[in-house]
């Protein structure tokens, strides 16, 4: 059967890539596309074809996190998930993480968009920006799935001086937000326009300047 060829996802500090299960027979040509990419981590959202063992030896650390084929991911999955972003991102920005499940086109690109959605992306966007390079990712359950995504801001941690930061550290900006004015005021007091998402939260509106967005209060 052919199997879409494994696909690079970037943004921000985060790498991701999205391949398909392999056999034990293709293993030593998969453990040395998971090599070029310089992966470190592997996901597994699918039942194994393969033993782990030889893949593990090679210094790729392997998770299995099996959900249904064809549905989203349960939220302890999502949980294991994010956690798994925030410690490696935050200690090994540009590291690169494999995903993958049978063809590639629907468990491993969800989990690639609930990253992208938890660093600012509206998930008409993330979705676009995957099947840009995946295309035919994502059904219509997982489609209604991440429009109802809610971020859960996990993506988060505090720098050295105990500020709350985003995973994209290397152009995080201290800014606050106007709920009144319906405006962001950035650390240089430029203005920007927002559509209102939420009120009144208390969080901490550290954000991203190049996305242009407060992550518990806007979308841009």
């Amino acid at each position: 059967m052919n199997r879409p060829a494994p696909v690079e996802i970037t943004y921000e500090c985060m790498r991701f890539l999205i391949t398909h299960n392999p056999t034990n027979s293709q293993l030593v040509k998969f453990t040395e596309e998971l090599k070029s990419f310089g992966v470190q981590t592997l996901v597994r959202v699918c039942d194994a074809t393969y033993e782990k063992t030889p893949v593990e030896k090679e210094g790729i650390e392997v998770l299995d996190w099996p959900f249904d084929d064809g549905c989203s991911p349960p939220e302890q999955i999502v949980d294991d998930w994010l956690n798994l972003l925030k410690c490696k991102f935050k200690d090994e920005p540009g590291c690169c993480i494999a995903v993958h499940c049978v063809a590639g086109l629907g468990r491993a690109p969800v989990l690639v968009a609930i990253a992208l959605i938890e660093c600012g992306m509206m998930y008409e966007d993330a979705v676009q920006y995957i099947r840009q390079k995946r295309r035919g990712a994502f059904n219509a359950k997982q489609l209604m799935y991440l429009e109802k995504y809610k971020p859960k801001m996990r993506l988060r941690f505090k720098d050295a001086n105990g500020q709350n930061c985003c995973i994209q550290s290397s152009c995080l900006i201290s800014s606050f937000c106007n709920h009144d004015a319906g405006k962001f005021v950035t650390a240089d007091d430029t203005l920007l326009p927002l559509r209102l998402r939420a009120v009144g939260q208390e969080h901490d509106c550290s954000m991203d300047f190049n996305i242009k967005l407060c992550f518990a209060c806007y979308e841009g």
